[in-house]
């Protein structure tokens, strides 16, 4: 197993992992809807599905610089501070995630093309977020903005990210 490259345990109800870290060219995992709230031994990941579980919290992986795509959706995070170290992610997919606020940090994911923050607890997001250069999809539907702070943010993002494309 020590060259697998994709690992895909999907829907299985696992609630515990072995430690992957023998396996040194997984690249490509998919675990979503299982019972994990842990995972460990992550070297090389490129992509990281781990959506509908139970994980409260961003894993932390041994190189946090190759991961691109991570899918935390339906997982009742807490704390999502440790996703900063992963500067080199393109797409971040947190729906559905009982989050209550988006760390002012956000700003070193300036790979960042693809957020997902849809159906959370959010009220306002930090508005350093326009440095995001390269965002090209935002969703922000169905969290607990006022309607004034909508369009606001909507007037902010339409000038600084004319061609993204914003779901509110």
């Amino acid at each position: 197993m020590s060259n697998l490259t994709a690992l895909c345990l999907q829907n299985c109800t696992l609630t515990h992992l072995p430690n992957l870290s023998g396996i040194s060219e997984l690249q490509y995992i998919h675990l979503d809807d299982n019972l994990l709230s842990k995972v460990d031994g992550l070297n090389g990941v490129i992509t990281l599905d781990l959506s509908n579980n139970l994980f409260t919290d961003i894993p932390r992986l041994n190189n946090p610089n190759t991961l691109q795509h991570l899918d935390m959706n339906n997982n009742p995070l807490e704390n999502i501070l440790a996703i900063t170290s992963h500067v080199n992610l393109h797409s971040l997919l947190l729906r559905n995630t009982t989050l209550s606020s988006i760390p002012y940090t956000i700003t070193r994911l300036q790979q960042l093309r693809n957020l997902d923050l849809s159906y959370n607890k959010l009220f306002d997001l930090p508005t350093n977020m326009l440095n995001l250069a390269n965002l090209d999809y935002l969703d922000i539907q169905s969290n607990l903005f006022s309607s004034p702070y909508i369009q606001r943010f909507q007037t902010l993002f339409n000038n600084s990210h004319p061609n993204m494309t914003l779901i509110v």
